[in-house]
């Protein structure tokens, strides 16, 4: 499949953590039942790494509704990963 600025693939990949850019929106799919047919789609911002100090490898999102509503994130903001 080609997209016009590169060449997809025809499964998902990841994003990896050094290509994460602050401010950036992000999909996450997840499923809702154990045979993964029901799927949720979440818009996520990608908000930093390491935001705390005893922080090694932690990728930060915040849910993109939320971050539309507060400019409080200690109460929206979740750790997703280790990157």
């Amino acid at each position: 499949m080609h997209y016009e600025g590169r060449e997809l693939q025809p499964h998902s990949q990841p994003v990896s953590g050094t290509d994460l850019q602050e401010g950036a929106f992000y999909f996450a799919v997840n499923y809702v039942d154990e045979d993964m047919l029901i799927p949720i789609v979440e818009t996520l911002v990608f908000i930093g790494k390491n935001l705390k100090p005893a922080d090694v490898g932690k990728a930060y999102f915040q849910d993109v509704e939320a971050q539309a509503q507060t400019s409080d994130m200690s109460t929206t903001v979740r750790t997703c990963c280790w990157i």
